[in-house]
């Protein structure tokens, strides 16, 4: 059933692109979750979240793949991770307060502590972050912090990994030092936010992840049972019921993440190159569709309502949000990106600037 595969630094060249295609999809479900014409058929693409927090526990494992200990590379991976998440989205924050935000119909000070909140990435609950989906950030912040302590384990560091979360989602919802402390402001809100259900998704993407640097890889009968299984069960979850966030789906999308990856090194088959190209531009098209959303909201809303236009209007739709996550993956998010992860390995590192190795796998 199982068998084992190249080693990794070898696989890992193609980038996993079928990975990039799931991550075009769960993009694409959740911008089309938003649709203004409100198509029944995506009235759950929330549900995209929790393939992308799988996925991202599966590239937090490959691209940390490395024997290299020490401090510098836990401190550079840090680096990696802020450079690309932090200040781009605050960024896009400050556009999205500028471009969508009524400051008539809101206290400036309750504007201005929530434009804080939302780009230091605090943890939100009753209210949303003025970048609708910045929420999910905070989530994945958290997983990198957690990754970034557990490099200073060394060879327990799965072990730490495993017995954080583990504790955090079956133990300390049960303490009552830890249900008294959910009442204190600020501290209740990361309280709250480690016993949340969507972690499971992280979790058993770092499974998956961990079967993959083990060369852990399904022969092509198993392969296209449990990619096939995952499919119709996750299907018929997503259509017969309102999907939660959490394990059932981390599970689901696990299973279909691991049979993409075995399908990827069992079979030859060209990949569509704009599927590829969906994927990296995911981060973005994931940050501006709330803004291009809005004004198409604001100023082309009528487009949307008729019960033939709202069918006709998905691929113009579609296109308009695809182009102008392009302009920001280009403009903003890679330069953003560069520019800030040079200036923090040049703080912090001083000359000697070379970074640490990883994975060839796109994050």
């Amino acid at each position: 059933m199982l068998r084992k595969i190249a080693p990794v630094n070898k696989v890992t060249k193609n980038k996993l692109e079928l990975i990039q295609v799931l991550r075009a999809f769960a993009a694409l479900l959740v911008v089309m979750n938003h649709y203004p014409g409100r198509l029944q058929a995506f009235a759950s693409g929330y549900i995209g979240v929790d393939l992308f927090f799988v996925i991202s526990g599966v590239i937090m494992v490959i691209t940390t793949n490395s024997t290299d200990t020490s401090g510098r590379y836990a401190v550079d991976f840090m680096i990696k991770r802020f450079s690309r998440i932090c200040p781009y989205y605050a960024i896009m924050t400050f556009i999205a307060l500028l471009l969508t935000y009524n400051i008539h119909e809101h206290q400036a000070l309750d504007t201005l502590t929530l434009f804080f909140k939302s780009i230091l990435l605090v943890p939100l609950w009753g209210e949303q972050p003025i970048l609708e989906p910045g929420w999910t950030l905070t989530f994945e912040m958290y997983f990198y912090f957690v990754f970034f302590i557990s490099l200073f384990f060394n060879k327990y560091r799965w072990v730490f990994v495993f017995s954080f979360f583990l504790l955090a989602l079956t133990v300390f919802d049960k303490i009552d030092a830890y249900n008294h402390a959910k009442d204190i402001a600020l501290v209740g809100d990361y309280l709250k936010m480690f016993s949340t259900g969507i972690v499971w998704c992280f979790i058993m993407g770092v499974v998956v992840g961990l079967l993959y640097n083990k060369k852990l890889i399904l022969n092509k009968k198993s392969t296209i049972t449990i990619t096939a299984i995952s499919l119709a069960l996750l299907l018929y979850n997503y259509f017969s019921s309102t999907p939660q966030h959490g394990p059932l789906f981390g599970l689901l999308f696990s299973m279909l993440v691991y049979g993409v990856i075995c399908i990827e090194s069992n079979f030859q088959f060209k990949i569509p190159r704009f599927l590829v190209f969906i994927g990296d531009i995911s981060f973005s098209l994931y940050l501006t569709q709330f803004i291009t959303i809005f004004l198409m909201e604001r100023y082309l809303l009528s487009l949307f309502s008729g019960e033939i236009q709202r069918y006709i209007m998905v691929i113009p739709f579609i296109s308009v949000n695809i182009i102008v996550a392009y302009f920001a993956y280009k403009k903003l998010e890679l330069p953003i990106d560069k520019t800030c992860k040079n200036a923090l390995r040049k703080i912090i590192f001083g000359n000697n600037v070379t970074s640490s190795r990883e994975s060839n796998v796109k994050v």
